[in-house]
Order: C-alpha cells, then sequence, then structure tokens
C-alpha cells in the first residue's frame, strides 16, 4: 500500500482512524492519535509519581522504617497534574 500521509499510513497500518483534533483540541479517544495521547499522559503521570516518591523518600527521616506506598494511575482516574496545564 501506498500513502501520502502520516495519518493515511497510521489508518492503513493499524486499522484505525488516525484522528482530527475536534474544537477543544483534543483526539477522539477510539482513534490512533487519541490513544497515542492517552498513553503518553499515563507514562508522564508514572514519571511525575516516580519522581514525587524518589524525593519524599530523600526527603524522610531515615530512621523511619515505613515505606512509601506506591500506586499506579489508572485511566479515567481523577488527577490535578495534566501536561497539558488544562
Amino acid at each position: 500500500y501506498a500513502a501520502s500521509t502520516v495519518k493515511e499510513a497510521l489508518q492503513i497500518l493499524t486499522g484505525l482512524e488516525a484522528g482530527e483534533r475536534d474544537e477543544h483540541d483534543q483526539y477522539p479517544f477510539e482513534t490512533v492519535l487519541g490513544i497515542a495521547v492517552v498513553r503518553a499522559y499515563e507514562y508522564w503521570l508514572k514519571a511525575v509519581q516516580g519522581a514525587d516518591i524518589v524525593r519524599a523518600q530523600e526527603e524522610a527521616d531515615p530512621l523511619e522504617s515505613e515505606e512509601i506506598p506506591v500506586a499506579p494511575p489508572t485511566i479515567g482516574e481523577e488527577s490535578d497534574r495534566n501536561p497539558r496545564g488544562d
């Protein structure tokens, strides 16, 4: 198959629509680019959470024996962190 654009190639390779931004500058979730945005956001949350844990461990009293609990973010979970600043 031949593709003229990256979006066309994505559609050919995945069988899903590549996606177009809506009036809120968001991609529909059921598109390749929508899925990519969600996954990138999840990785970003994990990286920030990991950095917060390391920072908290560095600031913690070394004589305390309790570990800092780790809970990975889930899709749809509300968060005060947003990579786009919305």
